[in-house]
């Protein structure tokens, strides 16, 4: 693994996922993204975070138990649902990221 994986665990849990020899730009993207979602929604909605990110979480937790499932799996399989709703898709992606790193 890269170094940056070795002290990132939402990188470590991308590079698990996809089983590669080394993380991709793609895999820091994807991370990029999700840890920017958890940012804007702190930012515009400070006291509905929490609770939302934790809404979300049971969701997810419903999906990967349900689903034998790994969080990014789960996260992937729901973003296929809620498909055109940017905002739900952004608490998601917050929520995945509180599971894997939480802040």
């Amino acid at each position: 693994m890269s170094g940056g994986a070795e002290r990132n665990p939402l990188h470590r849990e991308l590079y698990q996922y996809k089983g590669d020899k080394m993380i991709t730009e793609r895999h820091v993207h994807i991370a990029e993204q999700m840890y920017s979602a958890r940012r804007s929604l702190k930012t515009i909605f400070p006291k509905a975070s929490d609770s939302t990110v934790q809404r979300w979480q049971a969701a997810v937790r419903k999906v990967m138990d349900g689903k034998k499932m790994t969080e990014l799996e789960a996260m992937l399989d729901m973003l296929k649902m809620i498909e055109g709703k940017e905002v739900a898709q952004m608490w998601l992606l917050a929520a995945v990221v509180e599971m894997v790193e939480p802040s």
